[in-house]
């Protein structure tokens, strides 16, 4: 079982997933009030199928570029600035994709 650190608003929602409470706290540097939210340590895998739910469906379970419909298996959870470049795996960097536009995206 691989574990993150996520960062969760004061409701418990999950914000952003992290590789290091480093890079959580320099993330929340970045947010208002950051007192406010909570640094988590959490199972990896549970954490990114729950963002990617909510992803999908603020997305409104279709791909972002095409607006195919999608069901959740279908979906890839695209990060608009991947993690090698500096981006994060948050509600803010990340959208639903169909197969063939996630494959447009990667180029």
């Amino acid at each position: 079982m691989s574990k993150c650190w996520t960062v969760r608003d004061e409701s418990g929602n999950l914000l952003a997933i992290l590789d290091s409470l480093k890079d959580a706290t320099l993330l929340l540097e970045d947010y208002p009030q950051p007192e406010t939210y909570l640094i988590i340590t959490e199972d990896c895998a549970s954490a990114v199928g729950e963002l990617r739910r909510y992803i999908y469906e603020r997305d409104e379970c279709k791909c972002v570029a095409c607006g195919q419909g999608l069901t959740l298996s279908q979906m890839y959870m695209h990060e608009r600035k991947n993690r090698g470049q500096g981006g994060v795996r948050s509600r803010e960097n990340c959208e639903t994709l169909c197969f063939y536009c996630n494959l447009r995206a990667a180029h």
